[in-house]
């Protein structure tokens, strides 16, 4: 992640990308990139101070949705693990819990109550993870990362209920000024089971 190498010339780019890159890790609260010329004429020694996030984050959130003038509670949870094999990964599993007011699909009177929940658990690299050596490709991609993600959802309404059981497997990436993000999906699966249609 860092674009500042021995010997180099001063690039004033070279500091902002390393700092976005630090940052974008989601591994520590500030970066603060400082240069040292008190020791050699002409060189410049930059010292970068940071200070890490907690490893574990936990999340919460309870609300209430309105569909139709019929409220509805929900609740998410969310709880990340950094740096879970000791080497800049994280770990996030999500669950949530919800019921909504519906316009029923074949009736045209009233509203339903859904009833919603699911989790999921995602583990993200700091990198290209590939088959083949991709070393080179992560270090020359900014902000490179690698997603695997698998989940549970489930539905249930008066006419049917479905669960969906899902997994992903992708690439992130973004631009060199950090404007634009890219993600590659290779490969994604949906297995949906939907029961009690009238």
């Amino acid at each position: 992640r860092l674009k500042l190498n021995p010997n180099d010339l001063y690039q004033y780019s070279n500091v902002v990308n390393t700092q976005r890159q630090l940052l974008n890790m989601d591994m520590f609260r500030f970066v603060n990139i400082n240069f040292d010329t008190t020791f050699v004429q002409d060189k410049f020694f930059a010292n970068i101070y940071t200070a890490p996030l907690q490893r574990f984050q936990l999340t919460q959130e309870l609300g209430i949705n309105f569909t139709e003038g019929n409220p509805g509670p929900f609740y998410n949870l969310s709880l990340r693990n950094r740096n879970t094999f000791k080497g800049a990964e994280i770990m996030q599993f999500n669950g949530f819990v919800g019921s909504d007011g519906l316009s029923s699909a074949t009736d045209q009177g009233g509203t339903l109550s859904s009833l919603q929940y699911g989790s999921s658990i995602s583990l993200t690299f700091p990198r290209f993870v590939t088959p083949f050596n991709s070393r080179n490709l992560s270090r020359n991609s900014f902000n490179a990362k690698s997603i695997l993600t698998l989940g549970y959802s489930f539905t249930s309404r008066r006419e049917y209920a479905r669960g969906n059981l899902n997994g992903s497997y992708g690439y992130s990436w973004q631009n060199e000024k950090g404007t634009n993000t890219y993600r590659l999906n290779v490969a994604e699966v949906n297995l949906i089971r939907t029961t009690r249609i009238s």
